[in-house]
């Protein structure tokens, strides 16, 4: 009878055993998954510092700060030689003009998220300039003197006032 009970007990305790062993390779395998999966995340989810670059460009693009209200106003302005307008243009991918009195000033820019940084070696201009630009690329916030005064992307055929 010893012999019939000890047996079950042996039986019992290496079902018992192989549960035990199944339960620590389920835990084992889901801490390895949840690692794995944390580090997957970390990695998909750093962002290089150029992609910030890659979604604005502003070559080609010419922005405007309206001095004048309306054509009479601008005319007035002109006939004391004052411009009417100030303006920027971006020539290609590092190369800028400025106009902000009656002198056109050459400089380089950089772009750094949504900042434009452009650096002048002289002219009547500040330097460095610095503008922030939206989201859609249409608009420029003058940031370096205070201002924040908006320039807008010139359209063909529209006056600066009416931009």
């Amino acid at each position: 009878m010893d012999l019939l009970l000890s047996g079950c007990c042996v039986t019992t305790n290496w079902t018992l055993l192989k549960r035990i062993q199944y339960i620590y390779d389920k835990i084992k395998f889901m801490k390895n998954l949840i690692l794995l999966l944390i580090i997957i995340t970390g990695i998909t989810s750093c962002k290089k510092d150029e992609d910030q670059n890659t979604s604005i460009s502003v070559k080609e693009k010419e922005f405007i700060f309206s001095l004048a209200s309306s054509q009479q106003e601008c005319d007035e302005a002109l006939s004391f030689g004052v411009n009417c307008a100030q303006n920027i243009r971006f020539v290609d991918d590092t190369n800028a003009t400025v106009m902000t009195t009656d002198i056109i000033n050459i400089g380089t820019y950089v772009i750094s998220g949504n900042s434009i940084t452009i650096i002048f070696d002289s002219g009547d201009v500040e330097s460095p300039l610095i503008f922030e630009i939206n989201s859609n690329s249409t608009e420029l916030t003058r940031k370096s003197d205070g201002s924040n005064h908006i320039w807008k992307l010139q359209r063909e055929g529209i006056a600066p006032w009416d931009l």
